[in-house]
């Protein structure tokens, strides 16, 4: 599955997150934990954040929770939203209020905004994976490859079996305990 994750904040705080999906959505939430390192500068301007780190987690289609922050400016789930777009390895979707109306938008991280783009297969985390971000203050593009593990969230059904399970043992112990 491919992915794109974007954010971008506008004068009036609009925060963009833009998922790019190419395989069908899946069954239970999957969170994707990613680290960002050694970033290059497009115009020279020193790096201003060395490493980077964040979570998002996505059920099927909806971006349901972000752990993410650059500088002062930490992103949430309540500004995204979901668009679906056609990409040519198959059906795909932006998650996102940007309300991208073609691949180019997607893709655009502006200069002097707090935006950030992270892109993966993530069918196969080997073939590509990066972050790119920009800070309001700085009129620069700084990107980096990115390391990314993939961990399901249980469904809150299985917490509740597990601890009726749980209390099933804790019963059968006590009566063999009194026998």
């Amino acid at each position: 599955m491919k992915i794109s994750l974007r954010a971008a904040a506008s004068a009036a705080g609009l925060v963009v997150l833009g998922s790019l999906f190419v395989q069908t959505a899946q069954a239970a939430a999957q969170v994707y934990t990613f680290t960002a390192s050694n970033f290059t500068s497009f115009n020279g301007t020193p790096v201003p954040y060395a490493t980077i780190s964040g979570q998002v987690t996505l059920d099927g289609t909806d971006v349901t929770g972000i752990n993410l922050t650059i500088g002062d400016r930490t992103y949430s789930p309540s500004e995204v939203g979901y668009f679906a777009l056609d990409y040519p390895a198959g059906s795909s979707g932006i998650v996102g209020a940007y309300k991208a109306t073609s691949w180019d938008d997607v893709r655009s991280v502006n200069t002097n905004t707090d935006d950030f783009m992270l892109q993966a297969d993530f069918a196969n985390l080997q073939n590509f994976a990066d972050f790119t971000y920009t800070v309001a203050s700085l009129n620069d593009v700084f990107n980096s490859t990115v390391s990314i593990s993939v961990s399901a969230v249980p469904e809150p059904g299985m917490s509740a079996m597990l601890a009726s399970g749980l209390g099933m043992l804790v019963v059968a112990a006590r009566r063999k305990r009194r026998e």
